[in-house]
């Protein structure tokens, strides 16, 4: 399929919704859900994979191709209000599950994509600390958080016109398609088998890292932010091939049921999350997936997620006041004002992990999980 026709696909598909910025972390979460849901408008046949991958690229083509005659500062910021750091980390993560079937080519395209939203990344969590620092009104804080905010939007720049994107879009989006018509994809139904048996290992193999208590750790990044990361890529494995699943409200049992119970009682939304939507299939066979134990792992992730913020924008606030060469009891002012502006806490990481695992380990969600999908 040529790019021409995929945009005309796309016509048909809600765009992408104007969203304020700058953005922080959680801004870009909820930024994801709208983007998400942008599945395929054409039933057919066809690789599941290409057909994903190619309505994003077409996504991105659009969206610079209308900023040609902007400045790249102004790109840029439209791009951050665009949502196109979502894009370029659902290509990363629709490459990232096929690296198991072909890790040259898939791995190859995820590293590609990665660059582009590690530095969007970047860039987001700049703005949103010089903002802060711009609140507070200390001059030192301000001229480190503003030279973090140049550097890191010249490496975005950087890379945006090194690859195409600014300077020439129509050109890096024809690069791109035929590098992805040049390869020889598999069908549907192929792919099909194939997500669903990369599901079902992967939710075995993290019930058993859950049951030794793998995430038991001094190391908040090799603990309770690796058990996260690991839930985490099982939602954005399904609705990162939004319109090839469809979510059943399929029966619990024993301790999962009194777990999902147990939330629906203080969490009224847990099956509308919005995190969770899913738009109605596009291929005939779709990829049956159990939805309330999704809502279970989608609301685990979700308030990890809160630890996770709190936790790293404390780390922030110590690098800021360090560099800022803030001493005594101005060091401590900052810190608590910062502390505040950026909701930030210590975080007892290793507690919050064992209470997780526990529930998981003792309910088997993860292992429920993987047999329901067969």
């Amino acid at each position: 399929m040529s790019t021409a026709k995929i945009q005309a696909a796309l016509l048909t598909m809600t765009f992408l919704g104007t969203l304020l910025g700058p953005l922080s972390n959680r801004t870009f979460a909820s930024q994801c859900v709208d983007i998400y849901r942008a599945a395929p408008t054409e039933a057919d046949k066809s690789s599941w994979a290409y057909q994903a991958i190619s309505r994003d690229v077409a996504i991105i083509e659009k969206f610079f191709v209308s900023q040609k005659n902007a400045t790249a500062a102004d790109t840029i910021k439209n791009a951050m209000k665009s949502g196109m750091r979502v894009v370029f980390f659902r290509l990363q993560s629709s490459s990232q599950v096929y690296k198991a079937q072909d890790a040259t080519f898939f791995g190859e395209l995820r590293n590609d994509f990665k660059k582009f939203e590690d530095h969007f990344g970047r860039y987001d969590l700049a703005l949103s600390l010089a903002e802060r620092a711009r609140e507070l009104g200390d001059k030192n804080l301000l001229v480190r958080a503003e030279e973090r905010e140049r550097e890191a939007f010249n490496n975005l720049r950087t890379v945006l016109e090194v690859s195409g994107w600014i300077s020439k879009p129509e050109q890096a989006a024809n690069e791109m398609a035929k590098r992805l018509n040049d390869y020889n994809w598999r069908s549907g139904s192929e792919d099909r088998a194939f997500i669903q048996g990369q599901l079902v290992e992967y939710s075995r193999e993290l019930h058993k890292d859950v049951k030794n208590e793998k995430f038991d750790k001094n190391d908040i990044e090799k603990g309770l932010h690796e058990l996260r990361r690991r839930l985490r890529w099982i939602l954005i494995e399904t609705i990162s091939f939004n319109g090839f699943v469809e979510t059943v409200p399929e029966p619990l049992k024993n301790k999962v049921g009194a777990w999902f119970t147990e939330l629906s009682a203080t969490r009224p939304k847990l099956l509308d999350d919005k995190y969770i939507r899913y738009q109605a299939p596009v291929v005939e066979e779709p990829l049956r997936v159990p939805f309330r134990q999704l809502a279970i792992i989608n609301d685990v992730v979700s308030q990890i997620g809160e630890l996770k913020d709190k936790a790293e924008a404390m780390i922030e606030v110590e690098k800021m006041i360090i560099e800022s060469g803030a001493t005594g009891e101005r060091r401590e002012q900052l810190k608590a004002q910062l502390t505040l502006k950026l909701d930030a806490a210590e975080v007892d990481h290793r507690k919050a992990s064992r209470k997780f695992m526990k529930e998981l380990n003792e309910t088997k969600l993860l292992k429920n999980f993987a047999d329901s999908l067969e």
